[in-house]
């Protein structure tokens, strides 16, 4: 599906079908942010991101992205992201060495949920290479890194969250579609 990226009051009010028919549909789900179906290579898509948040959706995705991956012979980069540590904002409350201890954990943390992108690239026998990244805005992160390392595919999972939920909490998955230029697959 297309992608217009209606963004701000005009999205809104609107509504996107592409939204809707990702938010309400069990089955995989592509779409393209940008108009790629012009190039004339055969495997347009040679260099996937494939970001994860640890979720079992997001191990189901990376799974099946290294798949896709290995069908066209393409090479992944996985990408966690991870919150900052804002010490200036809590440096009179919390001690600089808990705000440390937190830093590591979510570091450590991080390096497990890309460890499970390694091995899956590996036992496919697909070129990996890891990102981490430390941003209070994931989607930004993702879409940087992906510009940064030359990818030409993002694939993500959507939770699906729906309603009330959905417009509250916000969709990382949503705003990589609105605001990428890079073609996003998202598994559900």
């Amino acid at each position: 599906m297309a992608l217009h990226g209606r963004r701000g009051r005009e999205g809104f009010p609107l509504g996107s079908e592409t939204q809707k028919v990702l938010t309400h549909s069990s089955a995989q789900c592509e779409c393209i942010a940008e108009p790629v179906w012009n190039q004339k290579e055969v495997n347009m898509f040679k260099h996937i991101l494939l970001p994860t948040d640890g979720s079992e959706l997001s191990v189901a995705a990376i799974q099946q992205g290294v798949r896709f991956a290995k069908s066209i012979g393409a090479k992944v980069t996985g990408l966690c992201v991870m919150p900052h540590q804002h010490a200036f904002f809590y440096e009179t409350e919390i001690p600089m060495e808990a705000l440390e201890q937190a830093a590591k954990r979510y570091k450590q943390q991080a390096d497990k949920y890309l460890a499970v992108i390694e091995k899956t690239a590996q036992d496919a026998g697909v070129a990996s290479s890891v990102v981490y990244e430390s941003n209070d805005s994931p989607y930004d992160a993702i879409i940087r890194v992906a510009e940064q390392k030359g990818c030409d595919l993002i694939m993500m999972a959507s939770h699906g969250r729906r309603g009330v939920g959905a417009l509250l909490l916000g969709s990382e998955t949503q705003k990589v579609l609105t605001h990428s230029k890079i073609p996003v697959l998202v598994f559900r």
